[in-house]
Parts: structure tokens; sequence; C-alpha cells
């Protein structure tokens, strides 16, 4: 791992397989014929040295959370829905809610009437979900 541009090649390596990675792919890229012509290397390395050098590097071993909930809001379809009809709908109620001062103070109403907001999480969570 001293070599710099060795490590540049393996970082580049691994990135470019994804974000499911092991110390294998690292002896697997060593092991092709042009690395070693072109690094000068005699032997490849071992498991548990393509570990340390992946610890080296920055990368550290972790389990993908399971079941975690995934809302999708940068979505094409959301993202047009929230800026042409959720966001004008709300700013034409806006007028009709319930406005405060920095104070604290609740700032009269045009009309006398109110909106009122109510935000409800559908969320559920359990014991241990990470």
């Amino acid at each position: 791992m001293e070599d710099k541009d060795l490590a540049q090649a393996i970082s580049a390596h691994l990135q470019s397989l994804g974000p499911y990675i092991k110390a294998c792919d690292i002896i697997n890229f060593l092991n092709c014929p042009n690395i070693h012509a072109k690094y000068g290397l005699k032997k490849s390395i071992c498991e548990q040295t393509a570990h340390k050098w992946m610890k080296k590097m920055g990368y550290r071993w972790s389990v993908d959370p399971k079941g975690q909930y995934v809302n999708g809001h940068e979505h094409e379809d959301v993202v047009n829905y929230q800026q042409n009809v959720f966001l004008p709908g709300w700013a034409s109620a806006e007028r009709y809610m319930r406005t405060y001062t920095c104070a604290g103070e609740e700032e009269p109403s045009s009309n006398g009437r109110h909106t009122v907001v109510w935000f409800h999480d559908e969320s559920t969570f359990y014991a241990h979900d990470r």
C-alpha cells in the first residue's frame, strides 16, 4: 500500500463495483496479469492482507439495514406533484391559516375564519429498528 498509484487503482476498482465489495475483490483485481505487469507485482496477497488494506483505505464492514422505508421523494412524478399541485395549493390556503408574530402573538385574520392544518405521521416504528 505504499505505492500511491496502486492504492488509487485499487480504490477506483472498488468504487466501480458498487456498494457491496469484499476483500476478495482486491485479490481478484491484483491477480490480473496486466496489473502485475503495470505495477511490478511478483505475487498476490492473502485475504487477511486485503482486509488490512481495506481498513487502511477507510472501508468498514457493515450490515445493510433491512425493512427500512424509502419514500421516493426525489422521483420525477413526486417532484412534479409537489411543485405544481401541492405547493401552490398550500400557498393559496396559507392566507387563511393562523399566523403568529415573533413574540408568539396571533396575527388577526382578514376574514375572521381560520383553516386548521393537522399533520399526521403514519410511520410505525418498533423496538430495534436501527
